[in-house]
């Protein structure tokens, strides 16, 4: 598995709503295509960020011992 690997995703937005987030995205300087990507990243790091609120520090270590101590792959290094 590669860190650079990318899905596409179909979505059917009806011709009003498109328009409108045609202008909103062309204000922005963006495509819609951008504009969505954008809001979708937006939306899933809100929702890590409000369950990570729920995680206790040892729920946390508990879940870190289950990995296993050893070199990242290429892709995953610093």
């Amino acid at each position: 598995m590669t860190s650079n690997m990318n899905h596409r995703i179909v979505v059917n937005i009806p011709e009003t709503m498109y328009s409108k987030a045609e202008k909103i995205a062309q204000s922005r300087h963006l495509t819609v295509e951008q504009m969505l990507e954008e809001q979708f990243f937006h939306a899933v790091e809100r929702y890590w960020q409000d369950f990570s609120k729920n995680i206790s520090r040892q729920d946390f270590e508990t879940v870190l011992s289950r990995v296993p101590d050893v070199e990242p792959e290429d892709y995953d290094k610093l």
